[in-house]
């Protein structure tokens, strides 16, 4: 059962690949699998555009063409998934 969509991001900037134009990312909330399938990532912006991936089905290529307008939404909703899914400790 496909998982609903927990944020959408409407792209100021939609990109064309092949036939088919992206003029939104919609992103659902994602579940361990979705950590462990996106490996290891070369910094913080490969970490994003790669989660941004999984979680949306949306080719990687597009998420390395997006303009620098729509890269930032795309961060915010991403990082605020991993932000909200950590907790802190209680302090001895």
């Amino acid at each position: 059962m496909a998982q609903a969509i927990a944020k959408s991001i409407a792209l100021a900037h939609p990109i064309t690949l092949g036939d088919v134009t992206y003029s939104s990312i919609d992103l659902r909330r994602p579940v361990g699998r979705d950590l462990r399938n996106i490996g290891q990532a070369a910094n913080n912006y490969d970490l994003i555009f790669k989660l941004a991936a999984e979680l949306s089905g949306i080719p990687d290529p597009v998420f390395d063409m997006l303009d620098i307008d729509d890269i930032q939404p795309l961060v915010e909703v991403v990082g605020g998934f991993l932000a909200s899914s950590q907790t802190t400790g209680k302090s001895s």
